[in-house]
């Protein structure tokens, strides 16, 4: 009976201790991303003017994560899906580009070309 009690209380400690790293885990990811993307942002002409305002990730299995990233032209936000997968030491992401955002940027810039 009291080794089952010590058994149980392993079982329960180790739950609560890969609980608390869950939450680190996602959190680092959101860092990574929006760090990433920033970047990404910083060296393509076609996001002048639009910014990351947030990052919210959806755990959906130990590898995957969900969400969106909103951007912002300080005018109007887009939300955009993101999915990221990450296999060992390997993480990868995909973020579909706020295409309204790039849309009414361009559109605003030929308006300016023509006057």
């Amino acid at each position: 009976m009291k080794e089952m009690k010590h058994m149980f209380l392993l079982v329960l400690l180790t739950f609560f201790l890969n609980g608390c790293n869950y939450f680190d885990k996602k959190e680092n990811q959101v860092k990574w991303v929006k760090e990433s993307l920033e970047e990404s942002i910083k060296k393509d002409s076609a996001y002048e003017g639009i910014k990351i305002t947030d990052v919210v990730l959806i755990r959906e299995s130990v590898s995957k994560f969900t969400g969106y990233v909103e951007f912002s032209d300080g005018a109007e936000t887009e939300k955009s899906n993101l999915i990221i997968t990450i296999d060992g030491e390997q993480k990868f992401y995909q973020c579909d580009p706020p295409r309204s955002l790039l849309l009414r940027k361009g559109i605003q810039e030929i308006q300016n070309s023509l006057d």
